[in-house]
């Protein structure tokens, strides 16, 4: 599958007139907890020739395409990826933290890379995981019948809220990094092993009735971090990263 996912993003290459410079794995494959029938969610940064840049209307800047054998694959143009890399976007970290890599230039992620420190910020981040917990919890995990993979879309950026907390660094992406680093209670531990287990086994629909035990665990957590006081953080300046869309896009594509 990798072969394929590295021909069809060489294939968009040719078909967009673009340049990937980085793609990775995202999603439940790259948390450590796929199950069987996951899609492959490619997510990738790409660049275009320095004269798409220069016009005075809006230009896409995303790609989008649904391929055969359960691709998703979903790319940011370069100044998009940028700017939401100042922001401190975390899907975007968590990109370029994937164990699974399809392709990188090397100098591009080598430069982008030194300037994480910089513009990572974990306020961002400890926002960014409450939310998701809470749509999630909101959305899938409030009925009598609940989708089992649902309940690890909860636990896994609770999980990551508490690493930050508890570490002041940003969270790891494997699922079972966050759980041994935890220290939960060993009932909990044991239900999550078992959700684990039925996750990995089966189809993505699996679904069953409410585990009381997880379900007590989110629900307390869940109020807990909606108490946190997040500081606001102040955006640091872009320069940098124009200097960086500007040799990146040149040194790929010279005038």
């Amino acid at each position: 599958m990798i072969q394929e996912i590295q021909a069809q993003l060489s294939t968009l290459e040719h078909q967009e007139q673009i340049t990937v410079l980085f793609a990775a794995e995202s999603g439940s494959r790259a948390w450590g907890f796929a199950s069987p029938d996951s899609d492959w969610d490619v997510r990738f940064i790409y660049v275009r020739p320095p004269l798409h840049y220069l016009t005075l209307d809006p230009q896409r800047d995303t790609i989008d395409k649904f391929l055969p054998n359960d691709i998703d694959l979903a790319g940011w143009d370069l100044p998009k990826a940028l700017f939401l890399f100042r922001k401190s976007n975390p899907s975007l970290y968590e990109w370029l933290a994937s164990p699974h890599i399809y392709m990188q230039n090397n100098q591009f992620i080598t430069e982008l890379s030194s300037l994480i420190p910089k513009y990572q910020s974990l306020s961002a981040g400890l926002y960014h995981y409450r939310s998701m917990a809470k749509t999630n919890y909101h959305k899938f995990v409030t009925g009598e019948v609940i989708n089992y993979k649902k309940y690890l879309y909860c636990l896994r950026p609770i999980l990551a809220c508490q690493f930050i907390e508890r570490n002041q660094v940003w969270p790891p992406m494997l699922f079972s990094d966050l759980v041994q680093d935890s220290d939960l209670p060993a009932t909990i531990n044991e239900a999550i092993a078992e959700l684990l287990s039925i996750k990995t086994t089966s189809n993505e629909f699996q679904s069953g009735p409410v585990n009381p035990i997880l379900h007590s665990y989110v629900t307390a957590e869940l109020e807990r971090l909606m108490t946190l006081n997040l500081n606001q953080t102040t955006v640091p300046e872009s320069q940098p990263l124009l200097d960086l869309l500007r040799s990146t896009a040149l040194r790929l594509n010279p005038w």
